[in-house]
């Protein structure tokens, strides 16, 4: 079924692929060129196989929560990436199927930029100036948007994640979503007791997530 909703993903996007392979490399690796136009990933479970692309908008109703109760202590970390890090400027190659198929470079930019910080791309089996444009636009924003890193350890609760999948986190570090990740003393059906006072305000409607 994943693989039918990623076809059905990159056809309402116009994502194709048009390409030749006439040197030797490894299987892996022509799925990565492949499924990078279609801003997936394919990796192999066990003896299957199966994708991830980026499409998804919130995350799941299922998805899993890291917190302070999970992740395993003094392991959480944050990196982010300087500026002299990341490029602003990008160099764009595909071949164009309206001058048969000859490589065509477009540079693109992002907005107000004011030192260059330039990189190449070439898009192996993009044949199309809009679709090199696009994918183009997609890497910029990455860029300039996914500045932070974070990593962290926990046990066996991480084995059912896997890559390009969203996650809930909450860590008393960064504070987010108030850094409140409790453990539930006890319950009843209209109560509930946890391990460490929570401010509630006024007016603010709630939920408790429980795994």
């Amino acid at each position: 079924v994943k693989f039918a909703d990623w076809a059905e993903y990159c056809t309402t996007n116009g994502y194709t692929v048009n390409i030749y392979i006439e040197t030797q490399m490894s299987f892996k690796k022509v799925l990565d060129m492949i499924a990078s136009l279609g801003q997936g990933y394919v990796f192999q479970k066990g003896l299957l196989w199966d994708c991830r692309w980026e499409a998804y908008d919130t995350a799941p109703v299922q998805a899993f929560i890291f917190n302070d109760s999970n992740i395993a202590y003094d392991s959480y970390n944050e990196q982010y990436l300087s500026i002299e890090e990341g490029f602003n400027t990008l160099e764009l190659t595909y071949f164009d199927e309206t001058l048969d198929y000859e490589r065509n470079a477009i540079i693109m930019q992002q907005d107000n930029v004011d030192i260059e910080r330039k990189t190449n791309l070439v898009l192996y089996g993009c044949t199309s100036r809009t679709m090199a444009i696009k994918l183009g636009k997609v890497a910029l924003r990455k860029m300039k948007y996914e500045t932070l890193i974070a990593s962290w350890s926990c046990d066996i609760d991480a084995l059912h994640c896997g890559l390009y999948d969203i996650v809930y986190i909450q860590h008393s570090a960064p504070k987010w979503n108030n850094g409140v990740g409790s453990l539930v003393q006890s319950a009843t059906l209209d109560t509930i007791t946890l391990d460490q006072d929570v401010v509630l305000y006024s007016g603010v409607s709630y939920r408790v997530r429980v795994q």
